[in-house]
Protein backbone atom coordinates (compact mmCIF):
# COMPACT_ATOMS: atom_id res chain seq x y z
CA UNK A 1 0.00 0.00 0.00
CA UNK A 2 1.35 3.55 -0.76
CA UNK A 3 1.19 6.03 1.59
CA UNK A 4 0.21 9.90 1.12
CA UNK A 5 3.27 10.90 2.16
CA UNK A 6 5.44 8.67 -0.50
CA UNK A 7 6.80 10.88 -3.17
CA UNK A 8 5.17 10.12 -6.55
CA UNK A 9 6.69 7.93 -9.08
CA UNK A 10 7.43 10.62 -11.84
CA UNK A 11 5.86 9.37 -15.46
CA UNK A 12 6.80 5.52 -13.98
CA UNK A 13 3.32 4.81 -11.87
CA UNK A 14 4.60 1.33 -9.81
CA UNK A 15 2.14 2.12 -7.73
CA UNK A 16 -0.95 3.25 -9.62
CA UNK A 17 -3.64 0.75 -8.20
CA UNK A 18 -2.45 2.05 -4.67
CA UNK A 19 -3.27 5.87 -5.82
CA UNK A 20 -6.30 5.22 -7.12
CA UNK A 21 -7.58 3.27 -4.16
CA UNK A 22 -6.19 6.19 -2.22
CA UNK A 23 -8.31 8.54 -4.17
CA UNK A 24 -11.38 6.42 -4.23
CA UNK A 25 -11.09 6.45 -0.57
CA UNK A 26 -10.57 10.25 -0.63
CA UNK A 27 -13.36 11.04 -2.08
CA UNK A 28 -15.44 8.37 -0.76
CA UNK A 29 -15.02 9.41 2.80
CA UNK A 30 -15.40 13.35 1.67
CA UNK A 31 -18.55 13.06 -0.22
CA UNK A 32 -17.07 14.48 -3.35
CA UNK A 33 -17.54 13.62 -7.18
CA UNK A 34 -13.99 13.09 -8.47
CA UNK A 35 -10.46 12.88 -6.88
CA UNK A 36 -7.71 13.45 -8.79
CA UNK A 37 -3.53 13.54 -8.65
CA UNK A 38 -2.31 16.23 -10.93
CA UNK A 39 1.41 17.11 -11.53
CA UNK A 40 2.76 20.35 -12.60
CA UNK A 41 4.72 20.05 -15.46
CA UNK A 42 6.30 22.95 -17.61
CA UNK A 43 3.64 25.53 -16.60
CA UNK A 44 0.73 22.73 -17.01
CA UNK A 45 -0.99 20.81 -14.26
CA UNK A 46 -1.22 16.86 -15.88
CA UNK A 47 -3.92 14.75 -14.56
CA UNK A 48 -2.06 11.43 -14.06
CA UNK A 49 -4.51 9.26 -12.59
CA UNK A 50 -8.02 10.19 -11.13
CA UNK A 51 -11.30 8.24 -8.88
CA UNK A 52 -14.99 9.31 -9.61
CA UNK A 53 -16.55 11.21 -12.48
CA UNK A 54 -13.16 12.86 -13.96
CA UNK A 55 -14.32 12.94 -17.65
CA UNK A 56 -17.39 15.00 -16.36
CA UNK A 57 -15.40 17.38 -14.73
CA UNK A 58 -12.79 18.10 -17.96
CA UNK A 59 -9.91 15.74 -15.59
CA UNK A 60 -9.43 12.44 -17.74
CA UNK A 61 -6.13 11.07 -17.42
CA UNK A 62 -3.88 12.83 -19.28
CA UNK A 63 -5.52 16.03 -19.21
CA UNK A 64 -3.25 18.76 -19.42
CA UNK A 65 -4.85 22.61 -18.57
CA UNK A 66 -2.70 25.50 -18.22
CA UNK A 67 -1.23 25.73 -14.62
CA UNK A 68 -2.74 29.86 -14.16
CA UNK A 69 -6.41 28.32 -15.03
CA UNK A 70 -6.31 25.59 -12.07
CA UNK A 71 -7.43 25.90 -8.01
CA UNK A 72 -3.93 23.63 -7.49
CA UNK A 73 -1.45 27.22 -8.48
CA UNK A 74 -3.54 28.75 -5.94
CA UNK A 75 -2.93 26.33 -3.63
CA UNK A 76 0.90 25.58 -4.36
CA UNK A 77 1.45 29.29 -4.11
CA UNK A 78 -0.57 29.60 -0.95
CA UNK A 79 -3.30 31.92 -1.84
CA UNK A 80 -5.82 29.07 -0.87
CA UNK A 81 -5.84 27.21 1.97
CA UNK A 82 -7.29 24.11 0.02
CA UNK A 83 -10.25 24.27 1.26
CA UNK A 84 -13.10 26.10 -0.70
CA UNK A 85 -16.66 25.30 0.70
CA UNK A 86 -18.28 27.03 -2.03
CA UNK A 87 -16.23 28.12 -5.20
CA UNK A 88 -18.63 30.27 -6.78
CA UNK A 89 -18.22 32.60 -3.85
CA UNK A 90 -14.64 32.05 -3.22
CA UNK A 91 -12.86 35.49 -5.06
CA UNK A 92 -9.52 32.76 -6.42
CA UNK A 93 -11.68 30.43 -8.24
CA UNK A 94 -15.20 32.05 -8.76
CA UNK A 95 -13.21 33.38 -11.79
CA UNK A 96 -11.42 30.32 -13.15
CA UNK A 97 -13.30 29.37 -16.22
CA UNK A 98 -13.44 25.60 -15.17
CA UNK A 99 -15.33 26.73 -12.03
CA UNK A 100 -18.24 27.31 -14.64
CA UNK A 101 -17.19 25.14 -17.25
CA UNK A 102 -16.96 21.86 -14.95
CA UNK A 103 -19.81 23.34 -12.25
CA UNK A 104 -17.53 22.88 -9.56
CA UNK A 105 -19.26 23.69 -6.19
CA UNK A 106 -16.75 22.36 -3.72
CA UNK A 107 -12.77 21.79 -3.83
CA UNK A 108 -10.26 20.50 -1.69
CA UNK A 109 -6.82 20.08 -2.69
CA UNK A 110 -3.32 19.99 -0.83
CA UNK A 111 0.14 19.78 -2.01
CA UNK A 112 1.56 16.41 -2.55
CA UNK A 113 5.22 15.24 -1.79
CA UNK A 114 7.80 18.09 -1.44
CA UNK A 115 9.98 17.08 -5.11
CA UNK A 116 10.27 19.04 -8.15
CA UNK A 117 7.83 18.67 -9.86
CA UNK A 118 4.77 19.74 -7.62
CA UNK A 119 1.90 17.30 -7.34
CA UNK A 120 -1.42 18.04 -6.00
CA UNK A 121 -4.34 15.54 -4.49
CA UNK A 122 -7.46 17.13 -5.04
CA UNK A 123 -11.38 16.29 -4.84
CA UNK A 124 -14.58 18.59 -6.17
CA UNK A 125 -17.76 18.33 -6.11
CA UNK A 126 -20.54 19.60 -8.04
CA UNK A 127 -22.18 20.17 -4.59
CA UNK A 128 -21.31 23.30 -2.50
CA UNK A 129 -20.73 22.55 1.09
CA UNK A 130 -22.09 26.47 2.59
CA UNK A 131 -20.24 29.60 2.81
CA UNK A 132 -17.13 30.29 5.07
CA UNK A 133 -18.76 32.31 7.93
CA UNK A 134 -20.82 28.66 8.33
CA UNK A 135 -20.72 27.45 12.21
CA UNK A 136 -18.47 24.46 12.79
CA UNK A 137 -20.78 20.87 12.42
CA UNK A 138 -17.82 18.58 14.16
CA UNK A 139 -16.36 18.54 17.33
CA UNK A 140 -12.54 18.91 16.09
CA UNK A 141 -14.15 22.66 14.79
CA UNK A 142 -15.79 23.41 18.15
CA UNK A 143 -14.29 26.67 19.03
CA UNK A 144 -12.55 27.07 15.79
CA UNK A 145 -12.56 30.90 14.01
CA UNK A 146 -12.79 28.72 10.89
CA UNK A 147 -15.80 26.73 9.17
CA UNK A 148 -16.00 22.71 9.43
CA UNK A 149 -14.89 21.30 6.20
CA UNK A 150 -15.59 17.35 4.75
CA UNK A 151 -11.47 17.42 5.78
CA UNK A 152 -12.28 18.04 9.40
CA UNK A 153 -15.36 16.46 9.60
CA UNK A 154 -13.34 13.05 7.95
CA UNK A 155 -10.45 13.22 10.47
CA UNK A 156 -13.07 13.81 13.50
CA UNK A 157 -14.55 10.52 12.44
CA UNK A 158 -11.50 8.38 11.64
CA UNK A 159 -10.52 9.85 15.56
CA UNK A 160 -13.78 8.71 16.93
CA UNK A 161 -13.22 5.44 19.00
CA UNK A 162 -15.46 2.24 17.71
CA UNK A 163 -17.26 0.03 19.49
Amino acid sequence: MVSLTEEPQRRERPHAEELTAALTLAREQLEMDVAFLGEVEDGREVVRTSSGDADSFGLAEGTSVDLSATYCQHVLEGRLDGTVPDATREPLTAGLGITARARIGSYIGVPYGRATPAYTCSVASRTSRGRRSARPTCASCAGSERPCSPLSRARADAARPRG
